[in-house]
C-alpha cells in the first residue's frame, strides 16, 4: 500500500472532515522531509500481498512478471538500454584490440576468403559458380585451393600456417567470451538486484543496482565459468564421444537435451542467491539445488511457458515486419528485445522469491536485511485541533 493511500484511510476514519486535507498534507510532507522511497507513495504493486499471496501458477507468475516490469518499465527500460550500450562498445573495443593483436592473422583469413563479399571481381575469382556444383566443387575447396596459391603449394606450410591461425583465433574467442561474460555478470546481478528492490517496497534505481551488481560481478563471474565447463564436459561426453564412435549419436543428443533442461532448472536460483544471500560461487550451486529440487515442475513449466510465449511472439512479428520499412522493423525489433532482457531475469526473481516465501515463509523485512537495503520507517502523528499537542502513534511503513 502507498503512504498516501494509508495516510487517506488514517484520516478518514480518525479525523474530522475539516482537518482531512490538513493532515494528509502534513503526512506527505513529513515523507518527503525525512526522503522516504517515491515508490512507496506511487507504486502500484501491493507488496504486502507479494509475500502473503506469492504466486503458485503459470498464469499468476507470468501476470507478476508483466505488472513489476510495466510498474517501473522506465527503470527496465534504462537498465536494458544500458546493457545494449555496453555491448555496442565493448565489441568495437575488442574489434580494435584484436586489430591491433592480431592483425596479421585477420589479414590471413580475408585473403582465404573464398566468398565473394568483397565486390564482383572478387566472387568472380573466389566464388562459387555453377560449375562448382556440376564438378562437385565447393567454396571450402576454393578456399583450400588459394591458401595452397599464398603457401607456394606445400602442404607442410598450409598446415602449419593454419594451425597458427587457429591458436590465434582461439585466443580472439577466449577473449571475446571471457569480456563479454564479465558485462553480462554485471548486468545479471543488476537486474536481480533490482527486481529485488521491488520486493522490499523501495525505490528501484538504476544506478544502485548497477553498483551492487558491479561489487557481486566476479561471484556471478565465476560461476557462470564454472557452469559453461559443466556444459562443455556434458556435451564431450553425450554428443563428442559417440560422434567420434559413430554410435548412439541421436541418444547422446536427446540425454544432453534432458541434462542441460534439468540443469538450467535446478540451478535457477543460483544467482539470484549470489545477488540476494550473498553466497559464494561454490554454495550457489547447492543452495540452488536445495531450493529447487522440490519445485522442479513450477519452474519447468513456467519456463517452458514463457519462453514458448518468447518464440511465438518472435516468429509472429519478424512475419509481420517482413513487409515493413526497415527503420520501423529495426525499431519494433529493438523495443521487443529491450523488453526481453528485462522479462528474463524478472522471471527468474519471481519463482526465486515465490519459491523462498512458499518454503522458507521469507518476509520483506528479512529480504531488506539480505539487501542491507531497509526501507525507512516514519511516525505518524494524531495532531488537535488547536494543534499545541501532539501525540505519538504506532510506527507506519
Amino acid at each position: 500500500f502507498s503512504y498516501e493511500v494509508q495516510c487517506s484511510s488514517f484520516c478518514t476514519r480518525y479525523c474530522r472532515p475539516k482537518f482531512t486535507n490538513k493532515i494528509r498534507r502534513l503526512a506527505l510532507d513529513l515523507i518527503t522531509e525525512h526522503k522516504l522511497p517515491t515508490a512507496a507513495i506511487i507504486m502500484s504493486i501491493d507488496t504486502h500481498s507479494l509475500f502473503s499471496n506469492p504466486p503458485t501458477s503459470i498464469g499468476d507468475v507470468l501476470g507478476l512478471v508483466f505488472s513489476i516490469f510495466f510498474a517501473h518499465w522506465k527503470t527496465f527500460a534504462l537498465m536494458s538500454a544500458l546493457y545494449y550500450v555496453s555491448i555496442i562498445v565493448t565489441t568495437v573495443v575488442l574489434m580494435m584490440i584484436s586489430w591491433i593483436i592480431f592483425a596479421e592473422t585477420i589479414a590471413k583469413i580475408v585473403s582465404n576468403i573464398p566468398a565473394g563479399a568483397g565486390g564482383s571481381m572478387n566472387y568472380y575469382r573466389h566464388g562459387r559458380h555453377l560449375l562448382d556444383y556440376a564438378m562437385n566443387t565447393s567454396g571450402a575447396s576454393r578456399g583450400v585451393s588459394r591458401a595452397l596459391q599464398n603457401y607456394g603449394g606445400d602442404d607442410q606450410a598450409v598446415i602449419a600456417g593454419l594451425a597458427a591461425i587457429g591458436f590465434e583465433l582461439i585466443l580472439m574467442y577466449l577473449l571475446f567470451v571471457a569480456v563479454f561474460t564479465l558485462v553480462a555478470s554485471i548486468f545479471a546481478g543488476a537486474f536481480n538486484h533490482l527486481v529485488a528492490e521491488v520486493y522490499t517496497g523501495s525505490s528501484p534505481s538504476v544506478s544502485r543496482s548497477l553498483s551492487y551488481g558491479w561489487g557481486q560481478k566476479w561471484k556471478v563471474y565465476i560461476f557462470q565459468l564454472i557452469l559453461s565447463l559443466a556444459v562443455l564436459g556434458i556435451i564431450v561426453v553425450d554428443i563428442g564421444i559417440p560422434a567420434a564412435l559413430h554410435h548412439g549419436l541421436v541418444l547422446g543428443l536427446i540425454l544432453t537435451m534432458v541434462m542441460l533442461v534439468a540443469m538450467s532448472t535446478l540451478l535457477l536460483g543460483a544467482i539470484p542467491s549470489i545477488i540476494v544471500e550473498n553466497k559464494t560461487p561454490i554454495d550457489a550451486f547447492k543452495r540452488s539445488y536445495d531450493l529447487c529440487k522440490n519445485y522442479f515442475c513450477f519452474i519447468f513449466c513456467n519456463n517452458f511457458t514463457f519462453h514458448t510465449i518468447v518464440i511465438v511472439l518472435l516468429i509472429s512479428m519478424n512475419l509481420i515486419l517482413d513487409k515493413a520499412p526497415t527503420i520501423l522493423s529495426f525499431i519494433v525489433h529493438f523495443l521487443i528485445n529491450v523488453i526481453l532482457v528485462s522479462l528474463g531475469p524478472t522471471l527468474v526473481m519471481v519463482l526465486y522469491m515465490s519459491i523462498r516465501i512458499r518454503s522458507e515463509q521469507l518476509t520483506g523485512q528479512e529480504l531488506s536485511d539480505e539487501l542491507s537495503n531497509i526501507v525507512p520507517i516514519t511516525n505518524a502523528v494524531e495532531m488537535r485541533d488547536d494543534y499545541q499537542e501532539a501525540k505519538p502513534m504506532e510506527p507506519m511503513v
